[in-house]
């Protein structure tokens, strides 16, 4: 199913002729469009965390984004965990599912500024301590391997009142999960909110695009600072970002899983099937 991108499926009806519409209207139109704002507030009405997005062109590209907003912190390290997949930029691939060790062309002081760790809370807090500048936390939200080297229970909640208690961006990767365990990812069924969630997948209902979503203290650091701040932008450019091809498909996907309409049109088919 696409990578795990085509929950509804393949060609489902109304994403396409969301889709087929806006190719009558044009894929580029160099500037922010009102399906922009639609496929945003779809986000921030699913995801509990979501108070602003930022859309990108795919996971690598967000995950990168909300590793950079550790600028947030002041501080540049980073903790990942052992062969969890956040794309293939240089700060997450070592010991990603893609790499045992040090890749190729990345840089050694970017690898020595990541820490990857086991789903252990107190690997977590010897690091934190030993390395002092620890700025942000990245973990899958239901573990490596699409979930099938499980977080343990109760790991995500003592990891975001950790780095609450420390000052640390609390980063949930829910590129596999967000739409899927829940309308809400799984920071619904767990009852938590991260300071950022890193989207893409289902987001786009099949097409290309990916997001940041989170809290507005945070997210700030995407826009330029007040003018009495020594605080520095995050920017962020892209062509192609939050284009209206794959905002028009991201909203109706949302939208059909928001109101449990595919649900619905599954439970029906399977019904005809059985019927023969």
């Amino acid at each position: 199913m696409g990578h795990g991108a085509l929950m509804l499926g393949h060609n489902y009806p109304s994403v396409m002729e969301a889709a087929q519409a806006q190719l009558a209207l044009g894929t580029h139109y160099g500037a922010s469009t009102l399906k922009e704002i639609e496929w945003a507030e779809e986000v921030t009405r699913t995801v509990p965390s979501a108070e602003v997005v930022r859309f990108t062109s795919s996971a690598t590209e967000g995950t990168p984004m909300a590793l950079r907003l550790r600028t947030h912190t002041g501080k540049s390290g980073v903790i990942k965990f052992d062969r969890h997949f956040h794309g293939w930029h240089d700060y997450v691939v070592a010991s990603s599912k893609y790499s045992a060790g040090a890749p190729a062309g990345v840089p050694q002081a970017t690898l020595d500024s990541v820490s990857v760790l086991p789903l252990e809370m107190g690997e977590v807090r010897r690091t934190v301590d030993e390395r002092g500048d620890v700025g942000a936390i990245i973990v899958e939200s239901a573990g490596a391997s699409s979930g099938q080297l499980p977080v343990p229970r109760g790991f995500l909640h003592e990891l975001q009142a950790f780095c609450r208690a420390q000052g640390i961006v609390f980063i949930m990767d829910e590129v596999v999960t967000g739409f899927r365990w829940a309308p809400g990812g799984v920071q619904e069924v767990e009852g938590l909110k991260p300071d950022l969630t890193t989207l893409a997948k289902i987001l786009a209902g099949g097409f290309p695009g990916g997001a940041v979503a989170g809290s507005r203290e945070v997210m700030e650091f995407l826009r330029f600072p007040d003018p009495g701040t020594k605080a520095t932008k995050v920017g962020h450019p892209g062509t192609f970002n939050a284009n209206p091809l794959s905002a028009a498909a991201g909203v109706a996907c949302l939208r059909e899983i928001a109101d449990g309409r595919h649900q619905r049109r599954a439970n029906d088919l399977s019904a005809q099937l059985r019927a023969g």
